[in-house]
């Protein structure tokens, strides 16, 4: 009998149809989110001179290393060990882009909210080190008002 009751139980509340949609919005939210969170870390990758000349300094040293496993010439080995070792170097001074995306954000949010980028805030951006420059440089170029900024921040490094 007690079987009887809990099959009419979950009859009467189909737990398959709620979970299923619970499920959907919840693979939703997160997709959007990592996609998203993705694309956000990619920007000092784009617009910060120091993260690139990094990314390319350890690209050359994995390429290195393979072919120092394939060919075994010992400059190759020096070479992975060296530039793999200065691209990490780079990275933890610049915390991987850490600042530039934290102004990028704060830009952005600041240009969303008030409709240009002022030149007080500017001003004050000109002060900080060259990350957090490119951080808001890059917020003001993706949301159409790079021609408000101060010829001093619009200057910029690219490597690529």
């Amino acid at each position: 009998m007690d079987a009887v009751h809990i099959d009419t139980r979950l009859n009467q509340f189909p737990a398959q149809d709620f979970l299923d949609l619970e499920m959907i919005s919840l693979l939703d939210d997160s997709a959007s989110s990592c996609k998203a969170s993705l694309r956000e870390w990619l920007i000092p990758l784009k617009c910060n001179f120091w993260v690139q000349s990094a990314a390319v300094l350890l690209l050359v040293g994995a390429t290195s290393a393979a072919l120092y496993l394939m060919i075994g010439t010992h400059v190759l080995l020096g070479t992975a060990f060296y530039t793999i070792f200065f691209s990490l170097v780079l990275l933890l001074a610049t915390f991987a882009g850490k600042d530039t995306l934290r102004s990028y954000r704060r830009v952005r949010n600041h240009i969303k909210s008030h409709g240009s980028f002022d030149k007080r805030l500017q001003r004050k951006y000109l002060e900080q080190m060259y990350c957090r420059r490119a951080g808001a440089r890059k917020a003001a170029q993706d949301l159409g008002v790079a021609h408000e900024l101060l010829p001093a921040l619009a200057n910029s490094w690219r490597l690529l």
